[in-house]
């Protein structure tokens, strides 16, 4: 119905109405009470008046823009707004994504079990509120020689600020695999918001059995120390070693992260031979300088299992051995050179 339609029906009911609702209180009032019958259909008379003229008005009003737009907005409060979809109950708010996400049917003759995709995705999405999530995470290494035990080793520095989970927080882990006896957690620092921090550095690992390997593993319950704080900072010293030649460093994300940072400089001729980042189409940028230095940085959300991987090792034309002399061979020059300077 056009508007000029529109409002030729509510003028024409709504007059109409008026109308019949006036001549029936003139009548009211000539008319003697004792006569029944024409006080009833004047009564009649009247409450059919004022339905037509309330039944106009409403005619009148549901067809505005401004009324739609109004109602329009009210169905999107109820419907799609946190308010309502709030208060569903899990298996309730899975339903409503399913029927947002559900893929067309045109997916499903392609391949039946799409579904199952959708599925996982959503119940990964709905999971997140139960994880830690983490921002500005970053790990400072430097890789280096230890001429006692002969083997490559990398010392790092990862931080990060951690987010509670509606449940608080998870226990903070750091582990080594099956066979790795010499890497170890020299201490791990737990900055809380007031400026205070509490120093961990009495490491305890315990065996942790994880897919037929008996792994060390060092537990922190951070409730215990941010139990009352809505972020933490973090920060982990960790060294790691790897073979008598070469290493292999490799960090993937167990946890939602907002922002990553790696930086990585090589010390005593170690060298980066290659390097790999396993994502999920997130932009990443990597900035290298020469074979000694290896940046990787990512500003956007990355989420568990996208992580890196380097190899560090000295270059093929030189061995441990070859390396070592030369080490020798340096320190010997600069001690020459400090006596020297010592005499002089």
């Amino acid at each position: 119905m056009n508007k000029s339609a529109l409002g030729f029906l509510f003028s024409k009911y709504l007059w109409g109405g008026m109308l019949l609702l006036t001549i029936s209180l003139l009548i009211q009032e000539n008319i003697d009470e004792s006569r029944f019958v024409w006080t009833t259909i004047v009564e009649l008379v009247k409450t059919v008046s004022i339905s037509i003229i309330v039944a106009s008005i409403f005619t009148y009003t549901l067809g505005t823009v401004e009324f739609l737009d109004n109602i329009t907005k009210l169905l999107e409060n109820v419907v799609v707004s946190r308010k309502f979809l709030g208060n569903l109950s899990g298996d309730s708010k899975k339903q409503a994504l399913k029927s947002l996400l559900e893929s067309p049917d045109r997916d499903k003759d392609i391949y039946q079990h799409i579904e199952k995709y959708y599925e996982d995705y959503i119940r990964d999405t709905l999971n997140i509120a139960n994880k830690n999530v983490r921002s500005n995470y970053s790990i400072a290494a430097q890789a280096f020689f230890d001429d006692e035990l002969g083997r490559v080793g990398v010392k790092a520095l990862y931080s990060y600020r951690l987010y509670p989970s509606v449940s608080g927080y998870r226990e903070l882990k750091i582990g080594f695999d099956e066979g790795d006896d010499f890497s170890k957690v020299d201490k791990v620092v737990i900055n809380k918001p007031d400026g205070t921090r509490q120093v961990i550095d009495d490491i305890v690992f315990k065996e942790e059995t994880k897919a037929g390997s008996k792994d060390r593993v060092m537990v922190i319950d951070l409730n215990k120390y941010g139990d009352k704080y809505d972020h933490l900072d973090i920060e982990a010293y960790v060294t790691e070693f790897g073979a008598d030649h070469w290493f292999m460093f490799t960090f993937k994300a167990l946890q939602p992260t907002d922002g990553f940072r790696f930086h990585l400089k090589c010390g005593d001729n170690l060298e980066v031979r290659t390097y790999s980042v396993f994502d999920t189409g997130k932009a990443y940028h990597v900035d290298k300088i020469g074979n000694q230095e290896l940046g990787i940085n990512c500003f956007q959300w990355i989420k568990e299992g996208v992580g890196l991987s380097a190899l560090i090792s000295y270059p093929h034309t030189l061995d441990v051995e070859s390396v070592l002399a030369a080490r020798a061979d340096a320190e010997a020059e600069d001690n020459v050179v400090t006596t020297n300077t010592h005499v002089t």
